[in-house]
């Protein structure tokens, strides 16, 4: 449990001293330069965010489609003569 909470202070200090370093570079860039960024940037996030969307959507479709055939084939339908 220790390892477990040492691991997740150290990922959280980790991504803290990234955005932070993304931010020092951000600054060093003149203000016109900056609005181009700053599109670009969203338009990244838009499409991880799209593919987060897909991947989710793959995701529970393939645990629903798994589930059932599972059930199925635990509980085949009783044939009829």
């Amino acid at each position: 449990m220790e390892q477990m909470t040492f691991g997740l202070i150290a990922f959280g200090v980790g991504i803290s001293l990234f955005f932070a370093w993304v931010y020092i570079e951000y600054r060093k860039h003149p203000a016109a330069e900056r609005r181009i960024l700053r599109k670009r940037l969203l338009i990244a996030l838009g499409h991880g965010a799209l593919n987060l969307i897909k991947f989710a959507i793959l995701l529970v479709a393939g645990l629903f489609i798994a589930v059932s055939w599972l059930a199925l084939k635990e509980n085949p339908a009783p044939r009829r003569r």
